[in-house]
């Protein structure tokens, strides 16, 4: 079944659900072949607008008007055009460390880059590792880099996505346009860097904000009632309650006594004469950080 315009690819052979029809699995084999294409069309879904943004953005880099979301690994499987692609991103570099917009060693593609590699030979294969080599050389995380069967033969085309925005993202250091999903996530990440008075390196800085450090302070018992409110008021929100390094309840009233023996009823007051209200040596300060 070929494939339509602005429909994901099928990038593997078999039934997809569509060819389930009202057929209900029966054998276990089936029922994993069942699953196996719903995930597989889950994931279809997920990539097609990264794709789209992609191809889109593939078009403007390289002056191309023919790449779309459904043909888009056919057209990069050979690897010539992510060659043309590093070529590019290696100027901008260069022009960006010589303007001083950018520092450090600019990436380089290295050898030469078969144009007219067959599909699934040796030569495309050969084009996909200078790629990846580049890649590393821009600074694509280990965990993004794809293989180069996982573009050639098309096996993991949602590694060849993501590792391809990410260069699209790096590219942009170089004054390069992004792709409009790139750009989007510059603004979010603009807009927490100005909420929290962040730098924004990466998507990460916005994402794990650090606590502040504690500032504590020691408040005494004391004899007054109003005190006592006080301090009642500033340990309403638990997570500013330090007791000894570690967040804790407050340390429970003395049980009422019984009457006579000039026992206090548990409640301090300026007449009262119990442990309590005078500060007992054994109940410890407490460390108290400000709300």
């Amino acid at each position: 079944m070929a494939d339509t315009p602005g429909c994901m690819p099928r990038w593997r052979s078999g039934p997809t659900l569509g060819d389930w029809g009202h057929h209900t699995p029966e054998t276990e084999e089936e029922y994993v072949e069942y699953y196996q294409d719903r995930i597989t069309l889950s994931q279809s879904r997920q990539l097609l607008p990264l794709t789209e943004d992609l191809a889109d953005w593939l078009n403007k880099t390289l002056g191309l008007e023919h790449l779309t979301s459904s043909n888009l690994l056919d057209m990069l499987d050979n690897g010539a055009v992510l060659c043309r692609l590093a070529r590019v991103i290696q100027e901008r570099a260069l022009e960006a460390v010589r303007s001083g917009l950018a520092t450090g060693t600019p990436p380089v593609i290295k050898g030469r880059c078969f144009e007219n590699a067959a599909r699934r030979s040796f030569f495309s294969r050969d084009n996909m590792d200078k790629f990846i080599q580049f890649c590393r050389q821009l600074g694509v995380h280990q965990n993004l880099l794809f293989e180069s069967d996982d573009l050639v033969l098309q096996n993991n085309p949602r590694s060849v996505i993501l590792c391809l925005m990410e260069v699209a993202r790096i590219a942009s250091r170089f004054n390069m346009e992004p792709p409009g999903l790139v750009a989007l996530e510059k603004e979010i990440a603009e807009e927490e860097s100005h909420d929290s008075g962040l730098s924004h390196g990466s998507i990460v800085s916005w994402q794990f904000q650090p606590t502040p450090s504690p500032h504590s302070k020691v408040i005494r018992h004391s004899s007054s009632a109003s005190a006592l409110s006080g301090w009642n008021k500033t340990i309403v929100d638990r997570r500013s309650l330090v007791l000894e390094g570690e967040v804790g309840p407050p340390p429970p009233l003395p049980p009422p006594q019984p009457p006579g023996g000039g026992a206090s009823d548990g409640v301090p007051s300026d007449t009262t004469e119990d442990d309590w209200s005078r500060g007992s040596g054994e109940d410890p300060d407490l460390e108290i950080e400000p709300t």
